[in-house]
């Protein structure tokens, strides 16, 4: 993906010819496809990464219809959910769910536009997404239990002080910790940098180390404890890489090491794709004879210790940072201060890992 600098004021506009063949188009809706980008970045999530995956769901849909987009019907609609993906096989529920919301957020923000000079909004006609439901997934995320968990430390490579292996060993371990003990997104632990991290006093007197991340779908920067062990557990890891001593504060806390991870090729030094981490995750889980699962499902792990330990639904979804309980209770707002009230509670329930 081409990379725009988001500095520039027309960054819209380049966005939307470098990718998007719709000459054809009015004017208006050029203009109209620009002010969702910039709503998209600005208001909602200040992201490259959100730009790139509506930017190319949108020109995929686009291409090659020769009609203006306001004359795009709920037939179109349906057979893009079901498209094949560029490799040639079935959308996922996931897939087929984001493309919905992609084109639902579009087509809801053209019907409250109204072009410069205008008196009307510039979309006055029915959604064509209206009426069409979200998929439901085919199966709920598979969490780890405590035993599984042991299992699938104990194969995690941290004896053999040397080379690539040692290091990917300590870094994966230190990902796991921090996934585990705070219950965060795949994204938000991976994007981590050294300079999100600061020493801060928590309510209850302790001093220890919180992080600034990026939440899902907000504007804004959160902040949260990072557990002691999890920080532990990272340190080890960037004194064995050579990078503690080095670390500036644009640096990314997880990196890959080596020219593969878990069967990707990946270039040194750069930050781990939630690919790469997924990849990292099924090698372990078929090094411990166990089920492949998913990121999330540390995420749902995380919860589930959480309940185990007696937290009320309300404290759940605020570790989680759900933005309601019925999101909470579905699986199973923001915390006023970054404090983890359990985190020395999971780092006992988990300190023969």
């Amino acid at each position: 993906m081409h990379e725009f600098d988001y500095e520039q004021a027309d960054w819209p506009r380049q966005v939307r010819i470098y990718y998007l063949q719709v000459d054809h188009w009015e004017p208006a809706w050029h203009l109209c496809l620009e002010a969702f980008f910039r709503s998209l970045y600005y208001e909602r999530s200040e992201s490259p990464l959100t730009i790139t995956n509506y930017v190319s769901t949108l020109a995929r849909f686009y291409a090659g219809k020769r009609t203006q987009p306001g004359l795009v019907t709920r037939t179109d609609v349906s057979t893009f959910m079901f498209a094949p993906t560029q490799q040639g096989r079935p959308p996922s529920v996931g897939t087929r769910n984001f493309r919905l919301s992609c084109l639902a957020s579009w087509y809801k923000f053209a019907s409250i536009w109204t072009p410069p000079g205008a008196s009307q909004v510039l979309f006055d006609h029915p959604v064509p997404t209206a009426g069409i439901r979200h998929a439901l997934p085919a199966r709920v995320y598979r969490q780890f239990t405590a035993d599984e968990l042991r299992q699938l430390f104990a194969v995690i490579n941290v004896e053999d002080a040397a080379g690539d292996a040692y290091v990917i060993g300590l870094r994966d371990r230190a990902l796991l910790w921090l996934f585990l003990q705070s219950g965060r997104r795949s994204n938000e632990v991976l994007r981590l940098r050294w300079g999100d991290l600061e020493h801060t006093a928590f309510p209850d007197g302790r001093v220890g180390i919180a992080f600034h991340f990026k939440g899902k779908g907000k504007r804004g920067r959160d902040l949260d404890e990072y557990p002691e062990r999890a920080y532990q557990e990272l340190l080890t890891y960037l004194e064995a890489a050579g990078r503690f001593a080095l670390m500036e504060p644009g640096d990314y806390l997880f990196i890959c090491h080596g020219p593969h991870t878990g069967g990707y090729f990946i270039d040194e030094g750069k930050p781990m794709s939630s690919g790469a981490a997924l990849a990292r995750l099924k090698h372990y889980c078929q090094l411990a004879g166990l089920e492949p699962r998913c990121i999330h499902g540390l995420r749902h792990s995380h919860a589930r210790q959480l309940l185990a330990l007696g937290a009320s639904l309300e404290d759940i979804s605020k570790s989680l940072r759900h933005s309601s309980l019925a999101v909470t209770s579905r699986y199973i707002d923001e915390i006023q201060a970054p404090e983890n009230r359990y985190a020395a509670k999971l780092a006992q329930r988990f300190a023969d890992l």
